[in-house]
C-alpha cells in the first residue's frame, strides 16, 4: 500500500452494480448513500426520482438501500437469500431454534423453487399462470405464519427479533411478485443490482 498524504486508511469498499447487459465494479473508501447515488444518478436532496424515472433496486437490508428505497420512484426489491442468513443465524445462537428455523428455510426454499418454475415458463400460458398462483399461496402462506408467530407470547426473543426483520422488510420481499421476470441474485453476486423501468 502506498503512503498518500491524509490518507485515513488501507481500506477501501467494493461495490458491485449489475445491469441487465454490464457489470460495473467500484471501488471507494465509503459505504456512503453517494456512492449508489452517484452512479445510478440520482439527486438525494429531491426526494424522488425525475419525473418519469423508475428505478428497481435489488440489495439486502443494508441502511444506505434503504434509505434509498424511500425516495419516490425507487423501488427496493430485498434479497431472500439475506432474510434467510437471519433465521440461520437465529438457530446457530440458540439450538432450540433449529426446527422453527427448518421449517422457515424450508418455506423460503418453496418460494426459490416456486420463482425458478416461473421463470422457465412462458408469460400469459396456463402453466405460467399457474406458476404465479403457486408463487403467491406460498407468499400468503408464509404471511399468515410470520404473523401468528408474531404474535405468540411464549416465542423465543431470537426468533421475534428475525420475524420483525420480516415484517418490517415485508414489502420489499415480496415484490418479487410483482416483477417475475426480475432475475433472483445468487449471494456470489451479491452487490446492488438496478435495472431502469
Amino acid at each position: 500500500f502506498e503512503a498518500v498524504a491524509d490518507k485515513a486508511g488501507n481500506r477501501w469498499w467494493l461495490w458491485t452494480f449489475l445491469g441487465s447487459d454490464t457489470v460495473v465494479f467500484l471501488i471507494d473508501p465509503t459505504r456512503s448513500t453517494r456512492v449508489v447515488a452517484e452512479h445510478l444518478g440520482i439527486d438525494i436532496d429531491a426526494g424522488s426520482l425525475e419525473p418519469g424515472r423508475r428505478l428497481l433496486v435489488s440489495s439486502d437490508f443494508y441502511s444506505v438501500y434503504q434509505s434509498l428505497g424511500a425516495l419516490e420512484g425507487l423501488d427496493p426489491l430485498w434479497c431472500w437469500a439475506h432474510i434467510r442468513r437471519y433465521f440461520i443465524r437465529a438457530s446457530d445462537a440458540h439450538n432450540q431454534l433449529q426446527d422453527w428455523t427448518a421449517s422457515w428455510l424450508a418455506r423460503i426454499g418453496s418460494l426459490y423453487v416456486a420463482h425458478h418454475a416461473r421463470q422457465t415458463l412462458e408469460a400469459g400460458t396456463t402453466e405460467y399462470l399457474r406458476s404465479e398462483e403457486d408463487f403467491a399461496g406460498i407468499l400468503g402462506a408464509m404471511d399468515a405464519v410470520r404473523k401468528a408467530e408474531a404474535k405468540d407470547p411464549t416465542l423465543h426473543p431470537a426468533a421475534a427479533k428475525v420475524l420483525a426483520t420480516l415484517d418490517r422488510e415485508w414489502e420489499g420481499l415480496c415484490r418479487h411478485q410483482e416483477f417475475p421476470s426480475c432475475h433472483w441474485i445468487t449471494t456470489q453476486q451479491s452487490g446492488l443490482f438496478a435495472t431502469q423501468q
